[in-house]
């Protein structure tokens, strides 16, 4: 991790922790005929300070097929996923459902700047025929919440299969110069603050 890193999401337990088995199904047999669907998730977040983001978390995991899974941080369109604004993958990474400890990281390209109080999506992805899991951040955090199946446009989860708990995920990012060198003459000046004391 960065030095200067900070974190400006997180809806994780305590030690990253999350659900081990209920969570939001990427690429379900959906029933009565349980054809497989192509469904991504989106969970919305609000960063609380701004800066480029660095690395991001999620509780990820594989329940069959493929064990590969893209992630795309998007802007806000009129609250659902807009554009793209970075592309993110990982491969192997995913533990089996069911895994006590099923956080993984995934690494940003530090070009990606984010604005505090400004709503962006997190969107997670499964290439078929893998069926994956984003499992819920169990701190009862609830956030908006979107899926999208076979492409098609992104509507609410229906409230009969959807707990409304957010997918558990933390986002990290470093400061812009300006605000590191604020953080920095803060700092300073708590430090003389305590020598005068002293």
């Amino acid at each position: 991790a960065k030095a200067d890193m900070v974190i400006v999401f997180d809806n994780f337990k305590p030690n990253m922790g999350a659900a081990t088995f209920d969570g939001m199904p990427m690429n379900p047999l959906v029933p009565p005929s349980r054809v497989q669907v192509d469904r991504d998730y989106a969970n919305a977040f609000t960063p609380t300070q701004s800066g480029f983001v660095s690395d991001i978390w999620g509780a990820f995991t594989v329940v069959s097929g493929l064990n590969e899974l893209d992630l795309w941080l998007m802007s806000d369109d009129n609250g659902a996923p807009g554009n793209t604004l970075e592309m993110m993958h990982r491969s192997n990474a995913m533990p089996l459902r069911g895994a006590q400890f099923n956080s993984i990281q995934i690494d940003a390209s530090d070009s990606t700047f984010v604005e505090a109080g400004q709503q962006y999506w997190l969107v997670a992805s499964a290439p078929l025929p893998t069926i994956a899991m984003w499992m819920y951040n169990g701190v009862s955090d609830t956030g908006p919440t979107k899926m999208r199946t076979n492409g098609g446009a992104w509507t609410a989860p229906p409230a009969n299969q959807f707990s409304g708990y957010r997918g558990a995920f933390r986002v990290a990012g470093v400061p812009e110069p300006a605000t590191l060198a604020l953080l920095a003459i803060g700092g300073l000046a708590l430090l003389r603050r305590k020598l005068r004391r002293a």
